[in-house]
């Protein structure tokens, strides 16, 4: 991928928009942190942006970041107030794939077709838990 492709998708990842898996659910943050939930048109719970950090933001100003470490498998991703650490930063890849700054992918734990499954980060696998569109 040249740097003019990654630039366009940024650029994209900037509009507000949902964080969707194949399942049918999204990224929505709740009180306490983030889960995955029945994807519903224009739900403010689940509307996110990047910034030009390349952190993800929600709707209501918070940051999508790791509760713990930004590179450890397993480690619970929140949502919380806005930082500049390896913890905050994200980078889209153009096969849905979210990888923080610890070189770690947004990854859906749980039941993927059921909502309420926890998001962690983990090893970038691909597949459907970690495929956001």
């Amino acid at each position: 991928m040249g740097r003019a492709e990654g630039e366009k998708i940024v650029q994209q990842a900037m509009k507000p928009r949902t964080f969707r898996l194949s399942t049918g659910l999204c990224l929505t943050r709740v009180k306490g942190g983030v889960i995955t939930a029945a994807c519903k048109h224009k739900q403010p719970a689940q509307i996110w942006r990047f910034d030009d950090l390349g952190r993800i933001v929600h709707k209501s100003g918070v940051c999508l970041a790791t509760a713990g470490k930004a590179g450890v498998p397993g480690t619970r991703v929140t949502a919380t107030a806005c930082g500049k650490s390896a913890q905050f930063k994200w980078r889209p890849k153009p096969n849905g794939l979210l990888i923080n700054g610890g070189k770690a992918c947004l990854h859906a734990s749980g039941n993927l077709k059921k909502p309420g499954a926890g998001v962690i980060i983990a090893g970038c696998k691909g597949g459907a838990a970690q495929a956001w569109e």
